[in-house]
């Protein structure tokens, strides 16, 4: 029975109880549906713990009712804790709930009965899976997973220096919450800048999770607490250019017009679109560089989508990028429109 009341989480890792509150005590709890995280990605383990929420919001509702056939709903409160010990193995050891004493019982006998037939399933198909050398969880993961191309280059770095911590020999499935935080010590003793330390933590716990999700009874690790926190808006992580500065980067990019003019516009383009290189960079020409005549004026468009030929080359930070840019009189008066259409 718990278990039509089993939903999962959205990326498909975590059980949790939902049940609808029937009307007549929805005033009283204030809520049309309980949801309640059942702290597991494995089923069995999530029925134990939805049959103890199960049978207890059995009585609640009970007692609610027969409450308010009596007139006697005001001030009616419950309290409920639940609690699981789990073996060295990962297998439920002992059960307690803190019910009220007339339901105590009857809460621990429907658990029992539960975690019984959980134990019984679980001995025919404890078989371990197979060790996997680090070096052969990075190749399936840069294989498998759909990380795009410019990503799988940004990450590389990242799972690279994991790789280098932890050693080829580490299992990945075998790396804990413990073994994580670990690493993020070394993260933050290695690595200077706080944004960067971020990316680092972000990118291994990604690719830790990936292999972590696809593994039975294995929760993704979490990087809630480990994350560096800034004390200072990304505005002031490092000083704007001055105009003596600017003035340097022109000029030197001044000379490479006429005999490598890609120098001079990677310079000056972006300064005048508002765009990363990056972005510029993956302009299909033929689709992106647009002239609308009727308003005279020439604009990029910037976007994630295939080119023409059905191929994915192009790659936004956010869907919220996605825009189009107009070029600047300046750019199309000394030639960046002549030069990628020559």
């Amino acid at each position: 029975m718990s278990g039509q009341f089993l939903t999962k989480s959205r990326h498909g890792s975590i059980y949790y109880f939902r049940r609808r509150v029937p009307q007549a005590a929805q005033s009283l709890i204030g809520k049309r549906v309980l949801v309640q995280s059942l702290g597991t990605s494995d089923r069995r383990m999530a029925v134990v713990r939805s049959r103890a929420l199960a049978t207890q919001t059995d009585s609640i509702f009970q007692r609610i009712a027969m409450a308010k056939k009596s007139n006697a709903s005001d001030g009616l409160t419950t309290e409920f804790i639940m609690k699981v010990d789990l073996d060295v193995f990962g297998k439920p050891s002992s059960v307690y709930v803190d019910a009220q004493p007339e339901e105590q019982e009857a809460v621990n006998s429907a658990i029992r009965t539960v975690l019984e037939g959980a134990q019984e399933r679980g001995t025919t198909s404890s078989t371990p899976s197979p060790q996997k050398s680090f070096s052969e969880s990075v190749t399936t993961y840069y294989t498998k997973s759909s990380i795009r191309p410019q990503t799988k280059a940004t990450y590389r770095s990242k799972i690279n220096d994991a790789h280098e911590f932890f050693g080829d020999s580490k299992d990945v499935l075998t790396i804990d919450q413990a073994n994580f935080v670990d690493y993020c010590d070394h993260v933050l003793a290695t690595v200077t800048n706080v944004t960067t330390q971020g990316h680092y933590i972000s990118t291994v716990a990604t690719f830790l999770n990936w292999h972590r999700v696809r593994a039975a009874n294995l929760l993704p690790l979490t990087t809630k607490t480990l994350m560096p926190k800034k004390d200072t808006p990304d505005s002031e992580e490092r000083d704007a250019f001055t105009l003596e500065q600017l003035g340097f980067v022109f000029e030197n990019a001044k000379k490479y017009k006429r005999s490598n003019p890609h120098k001079f516009w990677v310079s000056i383009a972006p300064a005048f679109l508002g765009c990363r290189i990056e972005e510029l960079c993956q302009i299909h020409l033929q689709s992106d560089l647009v002239n609308d005549e009727e308003a005279g004026i020439w604009y990029l468009i910037l976007n994630g989508r295939p080119d023409p030929d059905g191929v994915m080359r192009k790659s936004m930070k956010k869907v919220s990028s996605w825009r189009s840019v107009p070029i600047h009189t300046s750019l199309v008066r000394h030639g960046f429109i002549e030069v990628p259409c020559q």
